[in-house]
């Protein structure tokens, strides 16, 4: 999955041409799960989900895959980058982390950096909770604020 996110980076800082050259990314990293705990996790986060952060203040469609890869879709506006893709491995069996990137906009659609966004949640039957933080970079890799606070979340698809 780090491959595969690498080259869909190179692919679009090419794209970027000049523009491309001013971007230091800061690609993070997470812990390798013992196999067992990750199948076990697995397990329990595989699907859909409605997640809700910092009590209500947004949304989003969050999406766990058995092969450890995630996605999520915010109810952000298209231009802020509401469209995350990333991995996520297990803590233990009903504990796994994420780990979400997106690229960041301007109000006139020009990039202007990118977000990560690490969430921790334990599973209990169709919901989850845990917490999460959201770091922001500007496109030369300067931290420009950080956020975090508490995520829920229902599933939307059977076990």
């Amino acid at each position: 999955m780090k491959r595969i996110l690498t080259l869909a980076l190179a692919a679009t800082l090419a794209a970027f041409g000049a523009q491309a050259s001013a971007i230091k990314f800061k690609p993070g990293h997470l812990p390798p799960a013992k196999p067992m705990e990750q199948r076990a996790a697995g397990k329990a986060f595989a699907g859909t989900w409605l997640a809700t952060y910092d009590g209500g203040a947004h949304q989003s469609f969050m999406q766990w895959r058995p092969d450890g890869t995630a996605s999520q879709n915010t109810d952000l506006p298209t231009a802020n980058g509401n469209v995350m893709m990333g991995d996520w491995s297990a803590v233990d069996n009903k504990t796994a982390s994420a780990y979400l990137i997106s690229w960041n906009y301007d109000d006139t659609g020009t990039l202007t950096g990118y977000f990560v966004k690490k969430e921790t949640a334990k599973v209990k039957g169709a919901s989850y909770s845990g917490t999460f933080e959201i770091t922001f970079y500007d496109l030369a890799g300067n931290l420009l604020f950080d956020h975090s606070g508490a995520v829920t979340a229902v599933r939307l698809t059977e076990e």
